[in-house]
């Protein structure tokens, strides 16, 4: 957003007493050297006839003589020309102008800048007639990034206490239907087709709560265990869930190693990525 800042210190710079130091070339230096900013000074053409030392450095140029004499506007980006001229004819009409930009360095990138623009005007100076501009830049990417990830952080966060309350929810139809297979399981008749498909049922509820451990543990309600898994034993308690989920058309051989195999991991973490 381009702002208009009031001069409240107009005053002191207008004293007497002040003016003795004020007109001293070696203060004028000395501060220079002790801003970190990149300041620069811009004619009444519009061109650039100065930078600190600190802005030559926050630019990664070496030397002032390669952009002296640019108009202060093409240094910028064509999409940030607009707001940069803007400032520059709010400064001449005597205001003090702001805005946020985006400008490319040689080395370290692409860089948002908070950028105040101020007129150099001369106490005799007569009206209409265009001033040369003080321009002080400040690198403001930290901050940006800063306030980027701390908004990401939040968005994370709300994103863990919605998964929370839906775990949760499934977890309560989860213990239902779990409840209601086990009876079948029981029910039926031992080693019958209906007893095998309520068996894969309940296999399947039980990677359902196992799904619903891993939303907990997202949502941070919950940590991630790590256990001793029988890697044979996985496979074939996947199998059947696996089969019975694919088309007619589509054939699935299984081969698992005779031999017991057996690793340290999250047990629903490894069976999502099985």
């Amino acid at each position: 957003m381009l702002g208009l800042l009031p001069m409240d210190n107009s005053r002191a710079i207008d004293d007497p007493n002040f003016a003795d130091i004020a007109d001293r070339a070696d203060l004028c230096r000395a501060l220079l050297r002790c801003h970190p900013d990149c300041i620069q000074i811009v004619s009444s053409a519009g061109r650039l006839d100065y930078m600190s030392d600190n802005g030559l450095s926050l630019l990664d140029t070496e030397e002032f003589s390669k952009i002296a004499g640019a108009r202060w506007a093409s240094i910028w980006p064509a999409a940030e020309r607009r707001k940069v001229l803007e400032a520059i004819v709010l400064a001449q009409s005597g205001a003090v102008a702001r805005f946020q930009g985006m400008c490319t360095t040689s080395k370290l990138g692409l860089r948002h800048w908070d950028v105040m623009v101020s007129p150099i005007r001369h106490p005799n100076q007569k009206p209409g007639v265009r001033s040369p501009l003080l321009c002080v830049s400040r690198d403001i990417t930290p901050l940006r990034e800063q306030a980027e990830h701390e908004a990401e952080s939040q968005r994370l966060e709300a994103i863990g206490r919605l998964t929370g309350g839906v775990a949760h929810d499934f977890n309560n139809l989860l213990t239902v239907v779990m409840g209601v297979t086990e009876s079948l399981v029981l029910d039926l008749e031992e080693g019958s087709e209906p007893q095998k498909l309520a068996m894969v049922g309940l296999r399947a509820a039980e990677r359902g709560a196992d799904v619903v451990r891993r939303l907990l543990a997202f949502s941070r309600q919950q940590p991630l265990v790590a256990d001793t898994i029988n890697c044979r034993a996985l496979f074939e308690a996947l199998e059947p869930m696996v089969l019975h989920a694919l088309r007619e058309d589509i054939a699935l051989t299984f081969s698992v190693a005779r031999d017991s195999m057996c690793c340290c991991a999250d047990r629903v973490g490894l069976g999502s990525a099985l």
